[in-house]
């Protein structure tokens, strides 16, 4: 499968790539890099998710599945605006934004996007 993740030079992104290489995937990094460097074997993508078009150089190629570890809800946003229409599926709803829960009421709950 040709993986895209977003991120891969800081912790969480790096062990997603590597798991993902070890799994027999071609897998590519699109990042700043100013956190470290991706594991061997895996493709560095240079990108500026700060930046409006930082990521149109991985939405002008396909991807089989797109995995976002940002904790950012602007970057996601902007990762599904671009990204989607070169995706086969999308991982770009990440655990730390599912994991926030909403007071409402004086109740906690879900947002809408985390519930299945």
């Amino acid at each position: 499968m040709k993986l895209l993740i977003l991120g891969g030079t800081a912790w969480l992104g790096h062990q997603t790539a590597l798991s993902a290489l070890s799994a027999g995937h071609d897998v590519t990094c699109a990042a700043r890099g100013t956190s470290g460097t991706v594991p061997d074997g895996v493709r560095f993508l240079p990108a500026d998710r700060e930046d409006d078009g930082g990521l149109s150089a991985a939405a002008q190629q396909e991807w089989d599945a797109v995995i976002d570890v940002s904790r950012q809800p602007g970057q996601v946003r902007r990762a599904v605006r671009d990204l989607a229409p070169s995706a086969g599926s999308t991982g770009l709803s990440p655990p730390a934004t599912c994991t926030r829960a909403k007071r409402s009421s004086g109740r906690m709950r879900m947002p809408r996007f985390c519930r299945r």
